[in-house]
């Protein structure tokens, strides 16, 4: 940061283009080691009433010298100037290059951008200290943090950021959106949960639920309602699932209701009548309580379009079709299979002059699959 003073005012005897070597105070004047501290930078002016020469300078302290850092203007072109003998002045100045303006309607003016590196801006005042603080992060995000908060300076009560040129988009504010911080969820800066509650679940008080205000806010989790016959209303836990069971489903009427784990063959095309194919592992760790061979539809004939699918169970006991019709299903712990009839698999046909009566499925026209299925518990 540039220093500045008032009334800063010495003489050099200094020739050619190094450092300043100052002589002392001018008349009425302070010198610069009376304000400045060694490395101290500041704006500078050289005068002789021929040539001049501004420019940032550095302070020296054990030499009472100034290093002439950076030239902004010169009657040398801008480069520093090849000072002869005699005397000049050397003034600690505001450069016209680096002052910032105000106007009369209270807009601000600066030569050039300004860069403030990892420092905060303060915006209102500072009694009472309701006012903002702003800066950029390593990451291009505007931060701004309310100055009553504790810590403020890691409070980001909005977050502006950028996607594209002239594409801006303004975050929701941070009170209101959760944060992770290693394995803790944060609301605002209130832990609302640990990595034992993640696991556990939801704990009273660190739940966030949506206020009457549409805010989300730290909660208690309400205890759930039961409808309960004897007391309808009734508020309590839900029952619990019996052990061991992955899966199961809460009925209406609060009773667990099991699900089926099933086993799904892959479609056999090229199969024929008359045959009993190899049993396959079903893979359901116990006898199925349900076996059913599907039929889907490749070719269209008797009514059945492509894509449509019949589900066949046993028939093999069925004797209006003659000993060699019907379809065998068998199942044990471990495999599932099925045998053909020689006369085939009957279906009922769905074309409208035969609808209704039996007839044969052509294998070449349907493929086949086996489906079984064992309750859960």
């Amino acid at each position: 940061m540039l220093k500045w003073a008032n009334g800063v005012h010495e003489t050099t005897e200094t020739t050619g283009t190094g450092a300043i070597a100052l002589a002392g105070a001018a008349a009425g004047s302070s010198a610069f080691g009376d304000v400045l501290e060694d490395g101290d930078k500041f704006g500078y002016a050289i005068l002789n009433g021929v040539d001049f020469e501004r420019g940032i300078g550095t302070y020296n302290a054990s030499t009472d010298t100034i290093s002439r850092t950076t030239v902004k203007s010169s009657s040398n072109g801008g480069a520093k100037v090849n000072w002869t003998s005699g005397t000049k002045d050397v003034i600690l100045a505001l450069l016209a290059e680096i002052i910032v303006t105000i106007d009369e309607n209270g807009q601000v003016t600066t030569p050039a951008d300004i860069v403030i590196s990892d420092h905060y801006v303060q915006i209102g005042s500072s009694s009472p200290a309701e006012y903002y603080r702003v800066k950029m992060d390593a990451s291009g995000h505007l931060l701004i943090a309310l100055a009553s908060r504790t810590p403020n300076v890691n409070v980001l009560d909005f977050q502006l950021d950028h996607f594209a040129p002239g594409d801006h988009r303004l975050a929701l504010p941070k009170i209101y959106s959760p944060q992770v911080e290693g394995d803790v969820i944060k609301l605002g800066g209130t832990a609302l949960a640990s990595a034992a509650t993640k696991t556990a679940g939801g704990a009273a008080g660190n739940v966030p639920v949506l206020d009457s205000g549409g805010k989300l806010v730290v909660g208690v989790l309400p205890a759930p309602t039961v409808p309960d016959a004897s007391n309808p209303g009734k508020a309590g836990a839900w029952p619990a699932a019996p052990a061991g069971l992955a899966v199961r489903f809460l009925g209406s009427d609060l009773a667990w209701y099991t699900r089926y784990a099933p086993y799904v063959s892959a479609w056999i095309t090229g199969w024929a009548i008359g045959t009993a194919p190899t049993p396959v592992d079903h893979g359901l760790g116990a006898e199925p309580d349900r076996l059913v061979l599907e039929l889907n539809c490749m070719t269209a004939e008797y009514g059945y379009a492509v894509g449509d699918t019949i589900a066949k169970m046993d028939d093999s006991n069925e004797t209006s079709g003659g000993s060699n019709a019907g379809l065998g299903l068998y199942k044990n712990a471990t495999k599932v299979g099925y045998v053909i009839g020689k006369a085939g698999i009957r279906i009922h046909r769905r074309d409208a002059t035969h609808e209704g009566e039996h007839t044969y499925v052509t294998p070449a026209n349907w493929r086949l699959r086996l489906i079984a299925e064992r309750r859960i518990g």
